[in-house]
């Protein structure tokens, strides 16, 4: 910034100003004003010493003018006392009073002094003006609810207040070390940058930004920023002031409305029931759901401003042809004069069975019920609809005429006189019997009836005997194999000339589905009704209270659920009718009160998320809950869920995490939490130390893609182990690092249980371990090399052997032992010393290993005895060629520690292993093929176990 001086001038103005910054309060001052009183009188000592040729009178009142400057006016008037009065003494003293030079002097002198007392008297004034200014400026911004901050040319912080260290978790000495860009989201820096460059060019004054910001622990929060500027006289931007506000909660507030309106919208949609709400009196349509919707094949859209009645004639043209499946009995009103009537409240319910129609396509068929939904005092609220497609039990209507028609209904025929009854083919089908297997009498068809429907179905045939009314009763019946079947009955009775019965004839029908589906279709009504009318969270209808001059000043309770009632500790009776303050006063002071009267005013819904409800009345102490509030009709639906354990759960959760957090980022080991499928969901930031990978290279991708195993008989590659086994497991890999380094880590697998309790993945803790396993190796070697050749010790070619010879014998292959020893050692140690000796078996051993393959094994076995196995051999002549070999290698002079050198021979007993042959037996044969070797002269080859040919 090119006036930092001024700009830190500024800023120690608003931050330390205070009452003894003015010149009168202060100590300087008063030294000051003891200062120009000595000048005065040393004026006054210097006309009592100089000659009177030296005018001194202005010099008096030099130190006046001059205090003026720096003392107040109060503080100038025993100065300009002093200084008059001395003036005068010295005049006396010289002769000059009362001259009237002196006196005119005097008196110009005086108006000079009362200038400067004015002066002075400005000046004053002007930094008591200039103190309050700074003074209020600094309680403004210390006491300001938004966070302000100002900032140099460059984006650099110098000045900020107590609210913005608040919203960014910051004290103001750190964040005056930040610039704007070290606090903002760098998502958010690019949107930024272009509108400071237009401020930087004198294109704007000012913008508005919504963004994010970070705290101090790394959190991100939503911030409603307002930038402007101070300009120099030339145009240039002398420093930036930001006010910003914390709308992080409204953000959130933001996405749980969304969430809570597209959960809303799908549970509407996936509803089996068409819904619809409408208006009492006039029946306009207020609400519909999709189901309702598609049944009746239009848009929501199209029903606006539409009432039931227009609904009726517009949609279902057909009504009155085919209004309902059964038409009202004699002296019943018609179907419109029953829809006015429940309009009016004077009905509470009413059905009607239509026959749906989309343009000119036959739909089906719908079950229409309109229900009243009064409130407590029993206005009607609103009208209910519930619309369920019917056409599946139409069809089976249909379907059992039709089956009537062609021989499916049952026709009986009974005699009460004689006790006859007679039944169809169709009968037996009905009551799943043969005709052998029922007499046909009134006795056994009574057996058949369901015992529970016994009694009922009796008493209908008596009152048909009796002629009260026709026998038409729905019973049920059990058939032998124990399945139940419903069944309708129907019949007419004719009666002789004295009123007796005579004959009784009838059909039945079998109606189980029809029941089955009636049954279901009840169900899905009582449901429907039973998730209307209980919700679990507690739930209000509130109706504006007013003034005399119609202004809101209230609100009133004209229904409580039973949640609301046993949240509040009270009986529904005791809410209804109370008034919002007087059951929660606390409304009045914490804004709800005026964000209700807000939606019943303007219609906008109200979503509240975990809204801090201070000393709530009824449950004490401060509670989080989760507030909905909507307009309905002329009230207020007022709907709330108490989350204070959930807001305590969070914080708790925010505790655990940061000391997880902690323990995580300082561990030496590297932690992961892997899926089940091995896809990486979090790792420890010591993954960069131990293997130069940073976390965010791994979070998100399978563990098999990031760490390959680099050994090929590991397969499938590294990864957790199977879900399931419940229990920590403990592995090893090899793996190569980022800079493609292989390195050797052991793994301990621990399997993740989620809330449920269930195996939701693995966590994962390894470490390098290449020391430790080369310590191992180091250790095996040893245990099987001989430390001086570091070729195989005894126990180790044992083993080696037994196993190439399993192998051999399985491939079809030759194995053959060279059994070699060094011809006259003895000597090399007698002559040259024990070093020369442990040079010579070295020398040895390094040229046995340059005459072998790489499939071959060589051992020290004795002192100076060495044995060769080669498998895999094609014949025995290659295990004599490479023993051959072998002694001529041997022959080589060896350079010994003394610059001399011996001269040594070898010989060499060669063995073909036999089948079934011992591991003993075969170095046994070998050994005395090398004897043989030593008896006829020593450096030779002998060669034992040659099979003859075409074995």
């Amino acid at each position: 910034m090119a006036e930092e001086v001024g700009a830190d001038a500024t800023k120690g103005a608003a931050m330390n100003l205070s009452p003894g910054a003015l010149p009168h309060h202060g100590a300087a001052s008063r030294r000051l004003l003891w200062m120009f009183s000595l000048a005065i009188t040393a004026v006054f000592v210097a006309a009592l010493v100089l000659p009177e040729e030296f005018p001194l009178l202005p010099y008096y009142f030099l130190p006046v003018v001059l205090a003026a400057g720096f003392v107040t006016p109060r503080q100038m008037v025993p100065l300009i006392t002093q200084a008059c009065v001395m003036a005068i003494l010295s005049g006396l003293h010289r002769g000059f009073f009362p001259s009237g030079h002196f006196i005119s002097s005097l008196i110009g002198l005086g108006a000079l002094s009362a200038l400067a007392l004015y002066l002075c008297a400005l000046r004053c004034r002007e930094l008591e003006k200039r103190r309050r200014s700074e003074l209020i400026l600094k309680l403004t911004l210390e006491n300001a609810a938004a966070g302000v901050a100002l900032a140099d040319a460059s984006g650099r912080l110098f000045q900020v207040n107590p609210a913005f260290c608040e919203i960014l978790g910051r004290n103001a000495l750190t964040l005056c070390a930040l610039s704007w860009e070290d606090i903002t989201h760098p998502d958010d820096l690019e949107q930024e940058r272009g509108l400071l460059e237009e401020m930087r060019a004198n294109l704007r004054s000012n913008y508005r930004i919504k963004k994010r910001y970070l705290r101090a622990d790394g959190a991100a929060i939503w911030i409603d920023a307002h930038v402007s500027c101070s300009r120099l006289p030339s145009g240039e931007v002398d420093f930036f002031i930001g006010q910003l506000i914390d709308i992080t909660a409204q953000k959130q507030a933001e996405q749980a409305l969304a969430s809570s309106e597209e959960l809303f919208r799908l549970s509407a949609e996936e509803s089996s029931v068409g819904l619809a709400f409408c208006a009492p009196g006039s029946g306009r349509f207020l609400l519909t759901n999709q189901e309702f919707c598609s049944e009746i094949g239009c848009d929501p859209v199209s029903l606006q401003n539409v009432t039931l009645p227009e609904f009726l004639a517009s949609y279902l043209p057909e009504e009155a042809e085919t209004t309902a499946l059964r038409g009202p009995a004699a002296g019943e009103a018609s179907g419109a004069a029953m829809l006015a009537a429940l309009l009016q409240g004077e009905l509470e319910h009413h059905r009607l069975h239509l026959r749906l129609r989309r343009g000119e396509r036959f739909s089906g068929w719908a079950s229409l019920r309109l229900s009243n939904v009064r409130d407590t005092s029993g206005v009607v609220r609103h009208v209910l609809v519930e619309l369920i497609d019917i056409s599946e039990i139409v069809a089976k209507s249909d379907y059992l005429q039709a089956a009537a028609e062609a021989g499916v209904v049952g026709i009986w025929d009974w005699d009460p006189v004689h006790d006859v009854l007679t039944w169809d083919p169709v009968m037996y089908q009905l009551y799943g019997r043969r005709r052998d297997q029922f007499a046909g009498a009134y006795e056994a068809w009574a057996a058949a009836v369901h015992p529970d429907d016994r009694a009922y179905a009796e008493a209908e045939i008596q009152a048909g005997l009796r002629g009260e009314r026709e026998y038409a009763p729905r019973f049920r019946v059990v058939w032998p194999d124990g399945s139940i079947r419903h069944l309708q009955a129907a019949s007419h009775t004719s009666f002789d000339g004295q009123g007796r019965p005579v004959r009784m004839l009838g059909v039945n029908y079998d109606v189980t589905e029809l029941v089955n589906t009636q049954q279901r279709l009840e169900g899905e009504q009582q449901r429907l009704r039973t998730t209307l009318d209980s919700l679990l969270d507690p739930h209000v209808m509130l109706e504006p209270i007013r003034d005399g001059e119609g202004r809101l000043e209230d609100l009133r309770v004209v229904h409580a659920n039973p949640a609301a009632a046993v949240y509040n500790r009270m009986a529904p009776e005791e809410m209804v009718g109370a008034s919002l303050l007087s059951l929660w006063p606390g409304h009045g002071s914490n804004g709800l009160l005026e964000s209700y009267w807000k939606v019943l005013s303007t219609g906008e819904s109200l979503s509240l998320d975990n809204f801090l409800y201070r000393h709530h009345e009824r449950l004490g102490g401060d509670r989080h809950v989760d507030i909905r509030a909507v307009k309905v009709g002329e009230v207020l639906s007022l709907t709330w869920r108490d989350v204070t354990e959930r807001a305590l759960a969070q914080q708790r959760l925010a505790a655990s995490e940061q000391r997880f957090r902690l323990l995580a980022e300082n561990v030496s080991d590297v932690v992961l939490h892997c899926a089940s499928d091995g896809t990486v969901l979090w790792v420890s930031p010591s993954l960069l130390a131990v293997l130069g990978w940073p976390s965010h290279a791994w979070v998100g991708r399978r563990l098999q893609e990031v760490l390959p195993s680099l050994d090929p008989e590991r397969r499938p590659l590294i990864g957790p182990p199977t879900p399931g086994q419940g229990r920590a497991q403990v592995s090893r890999e090899r793996i190569c690092a980022q800079d493609g380094t292989p390195h050797w880590i052991e793994c301990r697998w621990s399997p993740f249980h989620g809330a449920s309790g269930a195996e939701e993945g693995w966590v994962c803790s390894f470490h390098l371990i290449d020391t430790e396993l080369a310590a191992e190796r180091e250790l095996e070697r040893r245990a099987s090399t001989d430390s001086l050749t570091a070729l195989l010790n005894r126990d180790e070619v044992f083993s080696q052997i037994r196993r190439l010879t399993q192998s051999n014998q399985r491939l079809g292959r030759e194995l053959a032992v060279l059994f070699c020893d060094l011809d006259h050692f003895k000597h090399v140690n007698d002559s040259y010393g024990h070093q020369a000796g442990d040079a010579v078996l070295r020398a040895m051993a390094e040229r046995v290993r340059s005459c072998l393959r790489a499939s071959d094994v060589a051992a020290r076995i004795g002192g100076d005895e060495l044995l060769v196995v080669l498998p895999g051999l094609q014949r025995f002549e290659d295990a004599i060629d490479i023993a051959e070999k072998l002694r001529q290698r041997a022959r080589e002079p060896v350079p010994l520690p003394g610059g001399e050198e011996a001269h040594i021979t070898v010989s060499v007993g060669v063995a073909l292993a036999q089948p079934d042959e011992s591991i003993d037996d075969l170095i046994a044969r070998a050994d005395g093929a090398m004897f043989s070797a030593k008896q006829k002269g020593r450096d030779q080859v002998m060669a034992i176990g040659i099979r003859p040919a075409g074995r």
